[in-house]
């Protein structure tokens, strides 16, 4: 399974989400088995956010992990990886 670099910008005190921005633009489609530095996520998504010039941040996901324990594996600014598959090139003709 391909791996896809994020950096950590939100961590969930709850255990229920991490908020992460991604390094590199890639397409990845999340599977069952997926893992953020090898922690099970069950959902991934993108929330509606802005920069600092009112700017959509569309470089920003939220995954959903699948046991809140498993935030303390986390902290802000810590790069991590996101194990799972790439996502199908469509070639638009």
């Amino acid at each position: 399974m391909p791996s896809f670099p994020f950096q950590v910008e939100v961590v969930d005190p709850g255990g229920r989400f991490v908020l992460c921005r991604e390094l590199e633009r890639n397409r990845f489609l999340l599977s069952p088995g997926a893992r953020l530095a090898d922690c099970p996520v069950s959902h991934v998504s993108q929330p509606m956010a802005l920069d600092a010039q009112g700017e959509p941040r569309v470089d920003l996901y939220l995954f959903r992990l699948e046991r809140p324990g498993d935030a303390q594996h986390f902290q802000v600014g810590a790069t991590v990886y996101l194990n799972a598959e790439e996502a199908p090139r469509v070639l638009i003709p």
